[in-house]
């Protein structure tokens, strides 16, 4: 079990860094 949650937590943060950079996207693309 701790296998699946060291690949939750790793699922959770690519989650967060794929909205992070799909906001930072369209910030810039509104400021245009």
């Amino acid at each position: 079990d701790r296998e699946r949650e060291k690949c939750f937590r790793a699922f959770l943060n690519n989650n967060y860094f794929g909205m992070s950079v799909f906001i930072g996207i369209a910030l810039e693309y509104l400021w245009r």
